[in-house]
């Protein structure tokens, strides 16, 4: 079975600074999984090095009755002032299944490499 690329990985700066679940300046942290509704909400308040809150709401939605849609939200809410935001979402087709076998192949990679197969 084909593995699907993953639309999860975010990488987030907040201030300048890398963003991350691990950090030990995180003022508080909560995760609700609405079964009903097939929504994950991860809500996290998270102190910058400059001193400012910052609120960060993850949301992922899988549909039950149509399971070829998924969904990705990310709302960054400053609390404090202003807080400057970089926000980059990707798709990993790098996905493996057992025994590290990739089914897709990195368009970029594929293209950039006949270029340079014929110059």
């Amino acid at each position: 079975m084909v593995n699907v690329p993953s639309f999860l990985p975010v990488d987030l700066r907040l201030d300048g600074e890398p963003f991350g679940l691990a950090a030990t300046n995180l003022e508080s942290y909560s995760r609700v999984l609405h079964l009903d509704r097939g929504l994950l909400v991860r809500e996290v308040i998270y102190r910058t090095a400059t001193g400012r809150r910052v609120r960060v709401e993850f949301s992922r939605f899988f549909s039950r009755p149509r399971r070829h849609i998924a969904a990705s939200r990310v709302t960054v809410t400053p609390l404090d002032g202003p807080c400057a935001v970089d926000l980059t979402a990707r798709i990993d087709g790098a996905v493996t299944n057992a025994g590290d076998r990739q089914h897709l192949v990195d368009y970029e990679t594929l293209r950039m490499g006949c270029a340079a197969g014929r110059g």
